[in-house]
């Protein structure tokens, strides 16, 4: 009865693990969205001396956001 007790334990810890790990991966996406956004944003505003966005300070618009233009 122990054994079973211990298999469903480390079950559980390791569904936790996988839940916490995916969470964090959709949010790190989220994130890296928002800057490649935030960065075309820069790129294509000019208003009488006014931008918005910021510029690509991380040096990843090249690599990584066309492919999120192109998805």
């Amino acid at each position: 009865m122990l054994n079973v007790a211990k298999i469903s334990a480390v079950i559980w810890v390791v569904a936790a693990f996988m839940w916490a790990g995916s969470s964090d991966f959709e949010e790190a996406i989220a994130e890296e969205l928002h800057y490649c956004s935030e960065v075309l944003l820069w790129k294509t505003s000019s208003l009488e001396n006014r931008r918005f966005g910021h510029p690509d300070y991380r040096g990843i618009y090249e690599e990584v956001c066309r492919g999120y233009e192109n998805g």
